[in-house]
């Protein structure tokens, strides 16, 4: 899979926030541009915000569609290619 080079993630963080709001879904939604796949542990230990908002943000976007599941709790949730696809 291919990913594209992020030239300027602060300005990217900045506007993300102003489309989501100043909370976890700017910063979830970012981790996911980077990485491939999480748990909700494994994304708030590296973005520094409660394992409990980052679950509530990940269930509500499991529910829209906008994430899948990985396989179980301990797989954890990954973007799907249409969704990456509509926001790239």
């Amino acid at each position: 899979m291919s990913f594209l080079q992020i030239k300027n993630p602060a300005l990217l963080r900045l506007r993300l926030r102003s489309l989501f709001g100043q909370n976890a879904r700017a910063e979830v939604f970012l981790y996911f541009l980077y990485h491939d796949s999480g748990t909700s542990l494994s994304i708030s230990r590296e973005i520094f915000l409660d394992q409990k908002s980052v679950y509530s943000v990940l269930r509500g976007w499991l529910e829209a569609g906008i994430l899948e599941s990985a396989g179980g709790k301990k797989e954890g949730y990954l973007l799907s290619e249409q969704s990456r696809r509509d926001w790239m």
